[in-house]
């Protein structure tokens, strides 16, 4: 049976936690309160990690500590996908959607959003091996960039 446990803001747990109970999965679900910056993920406890928006709200030198804590969580053969928006390359033909997105963190957020090679860069600095990019048909400039822990 497939199980999760979901790291999030207190916040949202509160939030989160009647919809659980509404579905019963309590027993395949659980909710840790904590914050990715701060806490420690364990060692050796994972398949599968999955970071979904929120490497746009950190600055570089977070985003390789929190892919290190994440590379440490992984077990042998395991992955760390971080899902979410990026920024296009510089080029003459940028698209819109990746430049209002960049934008729009910049201006609600801390850092705005990273190139894949940048998003690749954290990973890899953690001592993971790139392994693929996964990209969304209806939302241009979201994807999965997985990473796998040797």
């Amino acid at each position: 049976m497939l199980k999760a446990t979901i790291l999030d803001l207190p916040q949202a747990v509160e939030k989160a936690q009647p919809i659980l109970a509404k579905y019963k999965m309590g027993d395949r679900i659980h909710y840790w309160i904590g914050n990715a910056l701060t806490d420690d993920f364990g060692e050796n406890r994972y398949d599968l990690i999955l970071m979904a928006g929120l490497m746009h709200h950190f600055s570089a030198d977070k985003n390789i500590a929190v892919s290190k804590k994440a590379e440490r969580a992984l077990k042998s053969g395991g992955y760390f996908v971080i899902q979410d928006w990026f920024r296009p390359e510089t080029s003459s033909r940028m698209e819109q959607v990746g430049i209002i997105m960049d934008l729009y963190f910049n201006l609600t957020s801390t850092t705005g959003t990273w190139s894949l090679n940048e998003l690749k860069d954290f990973q890899e600095k953690a001592g993971l091996t790139h392994y693929k990019v996964n990209k969304f048909m209806g939302m241009p400039y979201f994807v999965q960039v997985c990473a796998k822990k040797e």
